[in-house]
């Protein structure tokens, strides 16, 4: 809402696209249904019925983004190499956010920070 507001007023021409995910087994907007008894190692997402659902999809519709999901294991992946190989320890579902970004504006398997920082200058990413 406030990247639309600063665009009607002038203070941006430009709009980040909104890129949203959730856990597998905890993940009803990619569903398109709630889920029951969400379920994964990401504690701090799992979430079977988002009080931002709505307001997820509409950020996502008007800024062309994308919400998708990634697996326990692929996070415990992350979490994994951003200790070993950047230092940083986090909790699971930060580390989800990382292994996000590889699978959508990647495909690769390590992305060094000095990399992300444009990526995040541009994309948001929503922790749903």
């Amino acid at each position: 809402k406030g990247f639309l507001e600063f665009r009607s007023k002038g203070i941006t021409s430009d709009l980040p696209r909104m890129n949203g995910f959730q856990a597998e087994g905890s993940d009803p907007i990619v569903r398109g249904e709630i889920v029951e008894r969400p379920e994964t190692i990401a504690t701090a997402i799992r979430i079977g019925n988002p009080a931002s659902w709505k307001g997820a999809l509409k950020a996502r519709d008007e800024s062309m983004g994308h919400i998708g999901s990634v697996s326990d294991s692929d996070i415990m992946t992350a979490y994994r190499e951003l200790a070993l190989l950047e230092g940083v320890f986090c909790e699971p579902a930060s580390a989800a956010s990382r292994d996000y970004m590889k699978s959508c504006f990647l495909g690769c398997r390590r992305i060094p920070w000095q990399f992300l920082k444009p990526l995040l200058m541009r994309d948001i990413l929503i922790l749903l």
